[in-house]
């Protein structure tokens, strides 16, 4: 309403809770064993046991040790793979965007939450400046006032201060750090 704010959790509720819900979704697919990782088709087998007994040898054959062995069936049997489709990678690309989402909410980069899929080094750098300009200064700002305010006495306020040190979080990425040095050993300030 201009007066009162809405808190950061209201407003990406719905990214929350459709992230939720992927998350829901995704647990119960994986459940199990996710899915299969092939079928085998054996026309001759036409009992329900016969063909548990047709999947416990094949397991018996391709697991543990033997994972990723050639796969040989008999009686006319076949294998094929069960593979990943366009669905499902989509799936796992919505499960992304709404980590980012929910980054986005809090003003978090999405690097610092592991979302990583398009992290460089420079950007990864920038979006930890601006994470610490944009989302933690306030916040240390209002600590050092309370901090200042209910640990150092009035009469003491001039001479003490409380401050946090930032120093490792505003160094400058490493192509400036370079930039820096090299300028100041080319104008013979420093030695290499």
């Amino acid at each position: 309403d201009g007066i009162t704010s809405t808190a950061t959790i209201q407003r990406a509720r719905n990214a929350i809770s459709l992230a939720l819900a992927l998350e829901h979704h995704a647990a119960r697919i994986m459940k199990n064993g996710m899915r299969p990782s092939g079928l085998i088709t054996a026309p001759a087998v036409k009992s329900q046991q016969g063909s548990q007994s047709l999947a416990a040898s094949f397991l018996t054959q391709h697991s543990d040790e033997n994972a990723g062995s050639v796969a040989v069936v008999y009686g006319g049997a076949t294998f094929a793979p069960l593979e990943f489709k366009s669905v499902d990678q989509q799936f796992m690309e919505q499960r992304a965007f709404q980590v980012a989402e929910i980054a986005k909410a809090f003003s978090v980069p999405p690097t610092l939450v592991g979302e990583l899929a398009k992290a460089t080094l420079s950007n990864s750098e920038t979006m930890g400046r601006q994470f610490l300009q944009l989302t933690l200064l306030p916040w240390i700002s209002s600590f050092r006032s309370a901090f200042r305010r209910t640990l150092i006495r009035k009469e003491d306020r001039r001479t003490f201060e409380i401050d946090f040190v930032l120093d490792g979080l505003l160094q400058a990425d490493s192509t400036q750090r370079a930039a820096f040095y090299n300028s100041l050993v080319t104008s013979g300030i420093m030695t290499p």
